[in-house]
């Protein structure tokens, strides 16, 4: 395909000259819609997206009230929406698979998950005794913020518990990658907790 030129057609030359320019220029036009686009050739669904390419760049200047673009986060791509007041990835990263793990949110909020088996210390007390109090140690968030942490008793037993049990984080205790808890229960029937920590 010959390539888009410039300034066609020109005042000094003859349509007779210019005819396959303009005809170049058009099917260019076309080939070049057709990327992200039904071409204009085709008459079902004439016009309509077929997705959107975006080039890996660094924060562009605002123009307007609002940029969507395509940068480099983290060692992957990501859509990222900018403002006036802020610039954030668009949509989450990819998420960890197994027990425990990790993903990010939208505004760059990070997540983090796992159980009692993983990364835990029992300092005193047991999980049959349903009196104990230990420490959870986990990836660090990037920005060194903890905003919350969230356990889940969970027994291993046919049928229901002989009572409720909680697993409380210890507020005080709370850091960019370790949390102290204590889980509190009349039944001996529970073995562990999931836990689940925001931050950035």
């Amino acid at each position: 395909m010959t390539a888009y030129q410039a300034g066609i057609p020109q005042g000094n030359t003859f349509l007779s000259v210019d005819v396959n320019n303009i005809r170049n220029n058009f099917n260019q036009l076309n080939t070049t819609y057709a990327v992200d686009h039904i071409p204009l050739t085709q008459v079902a669904n004439n016009g309509i997206h077929k997705q959107v390419n975006m080039l890996n760049q660094g924060t562009p200047a605002l123009l307007g009230d609002l940029n969507l673009y395509a940068n480099t986060a983290a060692g992957s791509s990501s859509l990222w929406v900018q403002t006036a007041i802020q610039n954030l990835p668009l949509f989450s990263g990819p998420a960890s698979a197994g027990p425990s793990g990790s993903t990010s949110l939208f505004g760059n909020v990070q997540v983090r998950w796992g159980n009692s088996t993983i990364g835990t210390v029992i300092n005193s007390g047991s999980f049959a005794e349903g009196n104990a109090a230990g420490t959870t140690t986990f990836a660090a968030f990037a920005g060194g913020n903890i905003y919350a942490v969230y356990c889940i008793p969970y027994w291993s037993t046919a049928g229901t518990p002989g009572s409720a049990a909680s697993v409380s984080p210890r507020a005080n205790t709370l850091t960019a990658s370790t949390f102290a808890w204590k889980l509190q229960s009349q039944s001996a029937d529970y073995t562990g907790f999931y836990w689940l920590a925001l931050g950035q």
